[in-house]
């Protein structure tokens, strides 16, 4: 196994026995380095990062987050980055500083903005461990984003064709559609009901 970046013995180590858990690896390697992140460990197996929780795991040895551990892993802990990046549909690229608290679109704001085909139901961000999040709708109305943490990335994806495309055309589709079966219904209703 693998472990790099801010550690006090980064190196290779080898999994001495079957149920090597990555509390076991810390412990060897020492401790962390002053200007360690602990919550943006990552761990990569077979070319793919797995969102480890790292200080959950320290704090509960042989807990759910203290995931056991395959030859070829690597473990990478990051330094601190008080800064978050965001891309995509924005006015322009940039990082930001991280301001413990600050909404999201407080971030988008920093790069210029969301541009026009901006899907603003889609927001991404991705995590200094690897993980990810998406935003999340509730009653079609309500936003919920995901939380921002330091060295987070944020992706604000553009709206696909056939979604962009239909917006307010869609919007008005839909409300002719729902007058035109109201006003049908009360014709129907008015005939059944017949003369006066």
């Amino acid at each position: 196994v693998s472990v790099s970046g801010h550690v006090n013995f980064p190196g290779d180590y080898a999994v001495e026995r079957r149920n090597e858990r990555l509390t076991d690896i810390m412990s060897r390697v020492g401790g962390f380095s002053p200007e360690a992140y602990v919550p943006g460990a990552r761990l990569i197996r077979d070319s793919l990062v797995v969102g480890i929780n790292l200080g959950r795991a320290i704090a509960r040895p042989g807990g759910p987050d203290d995931l056991l551990l395959r030859a070829g892993d690597q473990i990478r802990v990051p330094q601190y980055d008080p800064t978050v990046f965001i891309s995509g549909s924005v006015g322009f690229q940039t990082r930001a500083v991280f301001i413990a608290g600050m909404g999201m679109s407080e971030y988008i704001r920093q790069a210029g903005g969301s541009l026009d085909d901006a899907d603003m139901n889609k927001i991404s961000v991705e995590y200094a461990n690897g993980r990810r999040e998406t935003t999340k709708k509730f009653l079609w109305l309500i936003r919920q984003h995901p939380r921002v943490e330091p060295g987070s990335v944020i992706f604000v994806p553009a709206a696909l064709p056939s979604e962009g495309g239909g917006g307010l055309g869609q919007i008005l589709g839909n409300t002719m559609s729902l007058v035109t079966t109201v006003l049908t219904l009360l014709v129907l209703s008015d005939q059944l009901r017949g003369p006066t």
